[in-house]
């Protein structure tokens, strides 16, 4: 509950806001008014969670807002996982003595160099090119 807490606090900056939704938890909870229909426990397994909270949320709009902005975040590894790929790049036998801040320092310039490289290139280079891909895909020729 702790987490839940700091996490309306930092998600939601106006505390008349905050309380709202706080007051709302309890409706949520204790299955009150639309919450408690047989239909709307039912949807529960068939929708996904922020189309649920559009769809049945809305005796709570404070919580409803709240609920569809956090299940709406990505979830995804994808920053660790390049993080941890350059870790892994610059921490190599050699530099193994690095102190955490000097490795945080490099990874953070390398990184830099790479987005500055490619901004740089965003005017010679096509994102979206064909040219590198077999014509027997099926996408790209509308075949089944």
């Amino acid at each position: 509950m702790k987490g839940l807490y700091s996490c309306i606090e930092k998600m939601c900056e106006d505390t008349e806001f905050q309380d709202k939704v706080t007051d709302q938890l309890s409706t949520y909870k204790n299955a009150d008014g639309l919450f408690g229909v047989t239909m709307t426990i039912r949807q529960r397994n068939k929708l996904s969670p922020s189309e649920w909270w559009l769809a049945y949320g809305s005796t709570t709009p404070q919580l409803q807002d709240f609920v569809v902005r956090i299940v709406n975040l990505t979830c995804s590894a994808f920053g660790c996982e390049r993080n941890l790929s350059m870790f892994h790049h610059l921490h190599s036998k050699r530099r193994n003595r690095l102190a955490q801040k000097h490795l945080n320092d490099l990874v953070f310039i390398k990184y830099n160099r790479a987005l500055k490289r490619r901004y740089d290139l965003r005017d010679k280079i096509e994102p979206i090119s064909l040219d590198d891909i077999d014509e027997i895909n099926e996408w790209r020729i509308g075949g089944q």
